[in-house]
């Protein structure tokens, strides 16, 4: 019961402002890839650059989010709750993968193809239930929390192929893209977790309010 109820406060506090994130998504741009739906280099220009922003938004803050759980969780949960923390990092991880693959979900709606969505659902879901019962049966919630990764291993690269076939965009056109958003947030990560590394000696406020002030 305990391990139940890490699991559910690690989803709560790494899982809910990332699905905030892919609905607010979903709901702004659903309409424009409605109207844009014939229109394939202009949808692919739009899409290209959702992508971008998501990533640009989202990977310094998982990052940054993961190096300074310890600190977060103690001052807000408090120390009873440490085991919580590799949880947290997993489904921030997780989180973020969610994130990126939903934003084809009114991509592939709105330019009417929705059996793509569906498609990546059911692949995801095959590989899960297997992995969700074998992992967490080995090392508990935090195999329950690896679980839910496992299958992008294989939706990502399906995921990549649905976008090309859609939209016709190249391997080299999604590297290029996700470049700079991947090096500024390895950037900042490094500077956070070499201030979270310098300011351990001091109290826990410390911990978490220097590499949060570098990060912003």
């Amino acid at each position: 019961v305990q391990d139940l109820w890490y699991y559910q406060v690690a989803s709560r506090f790494s899982g809910e402002f990332l699905n905030e994130f892919y609905e607010v998504i979903s709901k702004t741009f659903f309409p424009i890839y409605v109207n844009v739906q014939k229109e394939t280099e202009r949808l692919k220009y739009m899409y290209l650059n959702v992508i971008s922003i998501v990533m640009f938004l989202l990977l310094p803050l998982v990052f940054g989010l993961s190096i300074i759980t310890v600190p977060l969780t103690l001052i807000l949960l408090g120390e009873q709750w440490l085991p919580i923390v590799p949880i947290m990092r997993i489904l921030l991880i997780v989180g973020l993968f969610n994130t990126i693959i939903g934003t084809s979900q009114p991509l592939f709606v709105g330019a009417g193809y929705p059996k793509y969505e569906y498609i990546q659902h059911l692949i995801y879901m095959i590989i899960l239930i297997p992995a969700i019962i074998v992992l967490t049966k080995e090392y508990g919630v935090i195999g329950t929390a690896m679980s839910l990764f496992i299958p992008f291993i294989v939706v990502i690269p399906v995921f990549m192929f649905l976008i090309n076939r859609v939209l016709n965009v190249t391997i080299y056109e999604f590297v290029k893209i996700l470049l700079f958003p991947i090096i500024f947030s390895v950037f900042m990560a490094s500077l956070v977790w070499y201030s979270y590394i310098e300011v351990l000696i001091y109290n826990t406020y410390i911990q978490l309010l220097i590499p949060i002030a570098i990060g912003i």
